[in-house]
């Protein structure tokens, strides 16, 4: 099995140490025949490793003479200006400032204090490489051509092109070394799976993850160990038979690498948090800076009984937490649910609160409510809640200017750039408990998108628009992959309705200049994202996270993200506006639906 740690960081410099290389001093004595050339039996030193190897040494001298005396065997003999050929690779998509690679290498580098440091070190004559530095960079089964991928790292095989001056007193003879690095198999080591809990007769999905992700071989296989009491198909979906618990195993055929945790089934009364991800005993949550956030808790019967009459949950948090429980909103249509809307801190929404937060502990515990279950044996549930920065909160563009764009409509609002998209009146409701002042829309036909769009027509990196400043400039965004959420209100609980937030850009190079006019925004059906979600039909606030519906009505097209293509700003102009939509479906004429906190959460 490949070891995955660079191993030792001490042994490894920085680039400038090769470059420095080991420079003969003036006072250095040469050796006798130095100003005999030197001469090598090869036109260039081509050596060829796997990338498992470890630490290789690679004298830089084999192969030269001079007069028919090995190089590595006479003093004096030294090498200087190392240098490698120039390639244009991002090697770490994750590192800051990786347009152009370190120090000219193409090379994946880790960081160590604050310092990048690179597999190769110059040693005197000898070049030092420690391969495991290429660890998930080079995998054999890579798919990678050169030229047509975005994203160069894994790659199957690298050739790096070194050239240096070998030194004897007399002139410098350049030397090349064409060093090939093959990527090996990968395999899976750790399969990730929690202990599942589902109900009899319904299903969950296992979620098993796998470490490290670029594996050539990533099929998982499951298997219960008593099929009586639940089942799994190939898709990891399991299935409760009968009450009880059984064995769930994940595993790899060509690693063999195996998790086996519980499955256990009930039929019991219980509660569950119906937008926390996770299993029972392992959920989490997370929500955006400078919004509030909210959890839902419903009740579900034991199996052959109904939910009947109205039931209430005590909520509570760790002492001296960050969130406050701000509120408690009961479903209003069915009795059985309730939000606890949190404040994060002191509920400050402005962008010096838009910063991540660790996880912490909001419990929930059923209190009352019509059951045959003795409140005893019904287990309360504990969320880790944590805060991830929001995209949305920002109010300035890349320059450092400020935006009108408002992601709580308590400012800059009604004017500036909103207009109404399609059909349907806007205007600023003030005077909520909990949200104070949202953007409220007014449906004037049925069955139609009634919402805003706002619209800036300024672009690059000062716009006025702040989404085209982070999102429209060249290349920026290309590749950026983003969730939404938001709060709704409907005022009348009217089935079917769904709302929607999309980014469009102006100019894309899929839809072309001439079809483009002001006040039709061409790309909002055809470029842009297209995020939806269908309501509860309540008059309460509820916290949607959207979906990215993908232009299709096929479900199975669905995402929770959407990705910025390379066509957005490309289409000749190089920077383009991008335009928030926020608007609803499936209103009556005269329904009103307000929309408030709005979150862009980049992945």
């Amino acid at each position: 099995m490949k070891p995955r740690i660079l191993k030792s960081v001490a042994l490894i410099a920085p680039v400038v140490a090769l470059m420095a290389g080991c420079k003969v001093d003036k006072g250095q004595d040469f050796i006798d025949n130095g100003d005999q050339p030197i001469v090598f039996s090869e036109d260039a030193l081509n050596i060829v490793v796997d990338e498992d190897q470890g630490l290789i040494n690679i004298d830089l001298l084999q192969g030269g003479t001079v007069g028919g005396d090995p190089l590595s065997s006479l003093s004096g003999v030294g090498v200087s200006q190392v240098s490698f050929a120039q390639d244009t690779i991002i090697w770490d998509p994750n590192a800051e400032n990786n347009e152009q690679p370190m120090y000219g290498l193409p090379v994946p580098t880790i960081v160590e204090d604050g310092k990048q440091v690179t597999p190769f070190f110059l040693d005197g004559n000898q070049m030092i490489v420690d391969l495991d530095g290429f660890d998930e960079r080079l995998i054999s089964c890579s798919e990678f051509t050169a030229g047509e991928s975005a994203n160069p790292w894994p790659r199957p095989v690298h050739t790096y092109t070194i050239t240096y001056n070998v030194i004897n007193g007399g002139d410098p003879v350049t030397r090349t070394l064409n060093l090939t690095i093959n990527g090996v198999k990968a395999q899976i080591e750790e399969i990730d799976v929690q202990n599942l809990s589902v109900r009899l007769g319904e299903s969950v999905n296992a979620s098993a993850s796998f470490s490290p992700q670029t594996v050539c071989d990533q099929e998982l296989r499951y298997e219960v160990n008593d099929e009586s009491v639940a089942t799994v198909d190939e898709a990891g979906t399991v299935t409760g038979v009968s009450v009880g618990e059984a064995e769930l195993t994940v595993w790899n055929p060509d690693s063999n690498v195996s998790s086996t945790v519980t499955v256990a089934v009930d039929s019991n009364f219980r509660i569950g948090v119906t937008n926390a991800e996770g299993p029972r005993d392992a959920l989490v949550k997370e929500i955006a800076a400078c919004t509030y956030g909210g959890l839902h808790v419903e009740s579900e019967p034991t199996l052959g009984e109904m939910l009947s009459g109205v039931y209430q949950y005590s909520w509570s948090t760790e002492e001296e937490s960050l969130l406050t429980l701000l509120d408690l909103v009961p479903d209003a249509d069915s009795e059985n649910g309730e939000w606890a809307i949190l404040q994060v801190g002191d509920g400050d929404k402005s962008p010096a609160s838009n910063v991540a937060q660790d996880a912490e502990a909001v419990s929930v515990a059923y209190e009352s409510g019509e059951t045959t279950a003795a409140k005893e044996d019904i287990d309360s549930l504990s969320v880790a809640v944590s805060v991830v920065p929001n995209k949305a909160c920002l109010k300035a563009n890349n320059a450092g200017n400020a935006s009108n764009w408002d992601h709580t409509f308590e400012h800059s609002f009604p004017g500036n750039g909103y207009n109404k998209y399609i059909t349907g009146a806007f205007d600023q409701a003030v005077g909520d408990p909990i949200f104070g002042s949202s953007l409220r829309v007014t449906a004037e036909e049925d069955n139609t998108i009634a919402g805003v769009v706002k619209t800036n027509w300024t672009n690059g990196d000062a716009a006025f628009d702040m989404w085209g400043s982070y999102y429209g400039v060249g290349t920026r965004g290309h590749g950026v992959e983003f969730g939404v959420s938001m709060w709704v209100k409907l005022a009348q609980p009217r089935e079917g309705v769904k709302v929607h937030f999309n980014l469009a850009p102006w100019h894309d190079s899929r839809n072309s200049l001439d079809n483009k006019a002001a006040g039709s925004f061409p790309n909002a059906a055809k470029t842009g994202s297209d995020f939806a979600a269908e309501l509860a039909p309540t008059t309460a606030w509820q916290l949607v996270n959207l979906v990215n519906r993908n232009h299709t009505e096929d479900e199975a097209d669905d995402s929770a993200t959407y990705t910025i293509p390379t066509t957005w700003a490309i289409d000749g102009t190089a920077n383009t506006t991008v335009m928030p939509f926020v608007y609803a479906t499936g209103l009556t004429a005269g329904d009103q639906i307000l929309f408030d906190d709005i979150a862009v959460i980049e992945k």
